[in-house]
């Protein structure tokens, strides 16, 4: 059994929408952020492998409510781990299936903001909350490829 291990690095960007509350205009203002991780794959055999990782990811979130800016930095871990299919079309050109889930572990993390009309407090729970992943990619030479 043959493995991998490598190192990556990456932007991302989270989408979330919220809809305007009693107190007025609550809009988040996505900002990108940044991940770093470690990947490794192991083959099982010439067309199946399993991916398996560890990511840390880092968001600064900025909420507008009534005029004022709430900011959150938020860092999660994510533990990929996905059954990958290599399909083989042509000479040094394959077709990539990924299946798996995605475990998120998030930390408990606070914002608050208080007025004299209000007080708030954004709150998430921590914990281990898993995401089904599927994909594909395409490969085109030894070195080349997107997924």
């Amino acid at each position: 059994m043959m493995h991998e291990i490598w190192i990556g690095t990456g932007t991302t960007k989270e989408v979330l929408a919220l809809n305007p509350t009693e107190l007025g205009s609550f809009k988040n203002r996505n900002r990108l952020g940044a991940s770093f991780g470690l990947e490794g794959r192991s083959y099982l055999n010439e067309y199946f492998s399993i991916n398996y990782g560890l990511h840390l990811k880092s968001f600064r979130k900025s909420f507008i409510l009534n005029f004022r800016e709430v900011f959150i930095q938020d860092i999660h871990i994510c533990i990929p781990v996905l059954f990958h299919y290599r399909l083989p079309l042509k000479e040094n050109h394959f077709t990539n299936l990924f299946l798996g889930f995605n475990g998120v572990i998030y930390a408990t993390s606070n914002a608050s903001y208080s007025s004299n009309d209000y007080d708030i407090l954004i709150n998430r729970q921590k914990g281990i909350f898993p995401n089904l992943v599927f994909g594909f990619g395409y490969q085109f030479s030894k070195r080349r490829a997107f997924k």
